[in-house]
């Protein structure tokens, strides 16, 4: 696994969550969005294309940063498409997270 990038504190999102493992949320995460659209898995980041049912489509971004408090922060950003479709992305994504399955 390469280094992570460093962020300085204060630069997180709305879309951001601290995470403790890197590598293993990097997994989980490529698992939930695998579940949900096509995965491309860099390194460090993991590419989504996402397609809802309705025709609304979205691409999104997922990237491990390192803090300088030395914790780590998963940050989701929408590259292009539904800005819905991409909330709704990440709200399953973040319960998948916190429960280990799709809601």
């Amino acid at each position: 696994m390469a280094s992570l990038r460093s962020l300085p504190d204060g630069c997180a999102s709305a879309t951001s969550l601290v995470v403790q493992n890197a590598a293993g949320t990097l997994t989980v995460v490529e698992t939930c969005l695998a579940q949900l659209g096509s995965v491309d898995v860099d390194d460090l980041a993991l590419h989504c294309s996402v397609e809802h049912p309705d025709g609304l489509q979205c691409t999104c971004l997922a990237e491990v940063f390192k803090l300088t408090s030395g914790e780590c922060l998963l940050e989701m950003t929408r590259l292009r498409g539904d800005s819905v479709l991409f909330s709704l992305v990440f709200r399953l994504l973040r319960a998948f997270l916190a429960t280990g399955t799709m809601p």
